[in-house]
């Protein structure tokens, strides 16, 4: 049965999909394509975005790495003070990056509204639960943040000894972490009415979720920061000015100090590991874009050639048989693009691969074909009519 006219005339030179294989010809003398990899469409052209991806996250980590590793450096670098009694003898120092470990004290503690714990931080969040209808109908679970109140008292660190160190701006500081004391739901109640307009606009108030924490009186902490005196006798510790590290933690120095240099350590590894698949999949993308760039071209070339062979010959018979006006004609039609089969390479182009739009057998050569002999993509095979 004679194929479909096409719509449009699609041109010989269109190239858009690419893969790499080789091709066989099986016992019932149909070309089957054996690919040595899966599928991929040639539309980025050279530049693989997965690995360009992969090379942009491996960047980020690495940076990542650099960042923790200078705070490692620099928590190593950090004074160490033994006991806060020796501040005296470092007053001439001052000021001065330091790190030092004692307990949490102040002179009015801050209580909590639903326990009896008092601390010097205090903080309370309350969300809002509740369920939301979608536009197919459905009720899923959300919650919002609906109040947050913080508090803090003048506070500082002492080690048993007579002297203390206050600490400013504590909330600002690093690996900070407060107690939970209370964490509880409570139902919201509402009238019928109430119910009844949130339903209809597509909202149900299950309750809200009440979360205290507290920084108790007396927990033991470590602190890194900036020690500088302020009046006489007062010992400040502040966060530095030069983007020194400000630590306040419930970890030891050496602890501290380890985790923070395993983390750079880790962000290393996946830096390394991100940048070698990006590398791996940007020079695979690329030999697959030269291979397929060669093979047309070679085609090309060999299309090329045979048209010029043919050429000639017709143009060589013609002029023994004495047309001159009919192998000027030839001659000049020899420098166009070939339209050749690039199988036989003798018919001219008569079929065009659907799936790739490619144009490049003639009609016995492509009923022969289930993939493209460019690009290896599998696509049917449309009958075509030049003007």
């Amino acid at each position: 049965a004679p194929l479909p006219r096409p719509y449009g005339y699609v041109p010989s030179g269109y190239v858009r999909a690419g893969g790499v294989g080789a091709w066989r010809w099986d016992s019932g003398g149909k070309a089957v394509h054996e690919p040595s990899h899966r599928r991929a469409r040639m539309r980025g052209g050279a530049v693989s975005w997965p690995g360009a991806a992969s090379l942009a996250l491996g960047a980020s980590f690495w940076i990542a790495s650099r960042a923790a590793g200078k705070s490692a450096r620099a928590l190593e670098e950090a004074k160490e003070l033994p006991s806060l009694d020796q501040l005296q003898a470092w007053t001439h120092l001052l000021p001065l990056v330091v790190a030092l470990a004692g307990r949490v004290g102040c002179d009015d503690a801050l209580e909590c509204e639903h326990t009896e714990d008092k601390g010097v931080m205090y903080e309370q969040v309350a969300e809002q639960h509740f369920l939301k209808q979608t536009e197919n109908g459905e009720w899923v679970r959300d919650a919002a943040v609906v109040l947050t109140h913080a508090r803090e008292t003048p506070w500082w660190i002492e080690d048993g000894g007579k002297n203390k160190v206050h600490v400013n701006d504590a909330r600002n500081a690093s690996g900070l972490q407060l107690s939970k004391v209370y964490d509880a739901f409570e139902t919201t109640s509402k009238g019928m009415v109430r119910s009844s307009i949130d339903y209809l606009r597509g909202i149900k108030l299950l309750g809200v979720r009440r979360t205290e924490r507290v920084l108790a009186v007396g927990t033991p902490l470590t602190c890194v920061g900036e020690l500088a005196r302020e009046g006489k006798g007062k010992y400040v510790l502040r966060k530095p000015a030069a983007g020194e590290p400000f630590y306040v933690t419930r970890k030891s120095l050496p602890q501290l100090t380890g985790d923070i240099s395993a983390l750079a350590r880790q962000c290393k590894w996946f830096a390394v590991g991100f940048a070698g698949v990006g590398v791996f999949l940007i020079a695979r993308r690329l030999t697959k874009y030269l291979v397929v760039r060669g093979r047309a071209k070679k085609f090309r070339k060999r299309a090329a050639e045979a048209e010029r062979s043919r050429r000639q010959s017709q143009t060589q018979s013609q002029a023994r048989e004495g047309d001159e006006e009919t192998r000027e004609g030839r001659t000049l039609q020899a420098d166009r693009a070939p339209d050749l089969c690039v199988i036989c390479l003798e018919n001219s182009l008569e079929t065009v691969f659907t799936a790739c739009g490619h144009s490049c057998c003639c009609t016995r050569c492509s009923s022969r074909l289930s993939k493209c002999p460019i690009c290896r993509a599998a696509s049917p095979v449309l009958r075509i009519y030049k003007p």
